[in-house]
């Protein structure tokens, strides 16, 4: 690709030299002939410490957040913003193509995207799916490396997503993705929160941090889908402005769908879930009275969607 196309509303100063590229790259590891070699700063080592070794490596433009005075070199005010604009063009910006949805929180994630898939193609839907566990584009199973992956993967799977006929695609996000920014200028049709309980503090350092990230997401979201029993989910609709706010509850009237009548078993939870106008009876084969929070937001997360109540409410009950 042409670096001038590659740099399509990046913005930069210094003067973009002439060439292709073949990468982009935050590991100077992978640094070869045609590289884009992108600096940023890490928590235990900074990109600008090996920009001469990708350049040595053969790398064509060199992207740095300070002037290192190398040959082929361009300045961004954030090198990690700009590694996500910069893969998210190589690959031709394919989430532009996609009707995203990101689920964040401590708990529930992978339950709830999976759940959210499955629903999605039982309306006839075809969807990809990114987390902890593995990845699918469609019905291919691929495997996973990072609950949420680096700009480069992550746009090389929209991509294949795409190419598979997919029309959505389901992710975890994680915190230190979220910090990380490798989710940065994407747009979610729809952000779920599950739930906040303490941890990654070997990451984030403190709790505060730790909600931060997770907050960070809907800034980037349409439709925010939060958990109304959680304390921060309470929180997060407090200080977030902008989404549409939808929220569920295992029993409080206040929230747009709620649960009642909860019977757990050994074999799954049964209840009644109740919304705008309508009550779907649902019976969901996953025991746990943390299965009930599962199965509203992946039913309210649908319903935004455009799934119907009554659909998302079958779906739930024949889920696997």
């Amino acid at each position: 690709m042409e670096l001038q196309v590659l740099f399509s509303g990046v913005p930069y100063t210094g003067t973009l030299p002439q060439g292709e590229a073949v990468l982009v790259t935050q590991d100077s590891r992978r640094a070869c002939p045609g590289a884009v070699f992108v600096c940023a700063r890490g928590m235990t080592t900074d990109g600008h410490d090996h920009a001469r070794k990708a350049l040595e490596a053969g790398a064509v433009c060199i992207v740095t957040e300070r002037p290192l005075g190398l040959p082929g070199e361009v300045q961004v005010a954030s090198g990690r913003k700009a590694y996500a604009q910069l893969c998210q063009n190589f690959f031709g910006r394919p989430a532009e193509k996609l009707r995203l949805v990101a689920v964040t929180g401590t708990n529930g994630k992978t339950t709830v995207t999976t759940l959210i898939k499955q629903t999605l193609e039982q309306a006839g839907c075809k969807a990809g799916l990114i987390g902890t566990i593995h990845t699918e584009i469609d019905a291919m199973d691929v495997p996973a490396k990072y609950t949420t992956p680096e700009p480069w993967d992550l746009n090389a799977l929209f991509s294949r997503m795409v190419l598979a006929g997919c029309t959505f695609a389901v992710m975890e996000a994680s915190s230190q993705a979220l910090d990380q920014l490798r989710l940065w200028g994407l747009t979610f049709e729809v952000g779920v929160f599950t739930n906040l309980t303490q941890d990654h503090l070997d990451y984030h350092k403190t709790f505060e941090n730790y909600f931060a990230a997770k907050k960070s997401l809907f800034s980037q979201v349409k439709h925010m889908v939060v958990n109304l029993d959680d304390s921060y989910g309470r929180r997060l609709l407090d200080e977030v402005r902008g989404p549409e706010r939808i929220t569920f509850s295992a029993g409080d009237d206040a929230a747009d769908y709620t649960a009642r009548n909860i019977r757990l078993s050994a074999s799954g939870v049964k209840f009644e879930m109740v919304g705008r106008g309508f009550i779907q009876r649902i019976d969901f084969p996953m025991p746990g009275d943390y299965s009930v929070h599962n199965a509203l937001a992946a039913a309210a997360a649908d319903i935004a969607l455009g799934i119907p109540a009554r659909d998302a409410a079958a779906a739930l009950s024949a889920s696997r």
